[in-house]
């Protein structure tokens, strides 16, 4: 199944034509087959691929729309115009200025363009649109739109779906730290008590404090420090 590639910008020459050629021969040199659809007036990437007498032709996209407006056939090839470099082009010229003006008007105005490439847009890899700015480009791009609209609700379900799956994770992760808080809480409250009972129960014996006393006036008289001989058994005068 071909994908299919819209160049759309509301402003003109801002360079869809030339990214639209751009683009096909790129995809042709990586060996794909690229169908180009020249859906702007001044057929620009038409007369890029050499072909200047769209204007004076019956073969273009404005002949093949007005077809599927009028419920005529259209032919099988699509006036398609093949290039030896593996990229095919359906040409435009300045009649397509007044299908917009048609296009208001038509029954399944969306689908015009659907009907003219249903049946060739599987023999190619790439479908690149070369848009006009006008108002009809909506109309021109609306097959797209309807083709990318089952991917687009499937997407879309998947990525309800995954932020569903995030918020339970959310919520059974908020619940668990919860708990972990819980338990640490109760963990460290039995210790922190216990702290506080060895601490209130925990007294110095006679002993003990007869010997704290006894450093603490050796230290105010100095006599704490080995030079002066105390522990050597040492006389001082």
């Amino acid at each position: 199944m071909a994908r299919i590639i819209s160049i759309v910008n509301q402003k003109g020459g801002t360079g869809k034509s030339a990214c639209t050629a751009n683009l096909a021969v790129g995809l042709a040199q990586k060996n794909m087959k690229v169908l180009i659809v020249d859906a702007d007036p001044q057929s620009d990437v038409s007369a890029g691929f050499g072909y200047r007498d769209c204007d004076d032709s019956n073969e273009t996209l404005t002949v093949l729309m007005d077809a599927v407006m009028k419920d005529e056939d259209i032919p099988s090839d699509c006036y398609i115009r093949h290039q030896a470099e593996g990229i095919d082009i359906i040409c435009s010229n300045i009649g397509l200025a007044g299908t917009e003006v048609q296009l208001v008007n038509a029954m399944s105005r969306e689908y015009v363009l659907k009907q003219i490439l249903y049946g060739i847009k599987d023999q190619y890899d790439a479908v690149i649109i070369d848009c006009m700015q006008n108002h009809v480009l909506p109309y021109l791009q609306s097959f797209c739109n309807l083709e990318e609209k089952g991917v687009k609700e499937r997407r879309e379900q998947q990525i309800a779906e995954r932020y569903e799956g995030r918020a339970d994770e959310r919520v059974t992760s908020t619940e668990a730290n919860e708990v972990v808080k819980d338990v640490g809480k109760t963990d460290r409250k039995p210790a922190q008590q216990k702290q506080a009972v060895d601490g209130k129960d925990k007294k110095l014996s006679i002993h003990e404090r007869l010997e704290i006393n006894k450093r603490i006036i050796q230290e105010k008289q100095g006599k704490d420090k080995t030079e002066r001989g105390v522990d050597l058994g040492v006389r001082t005068v």
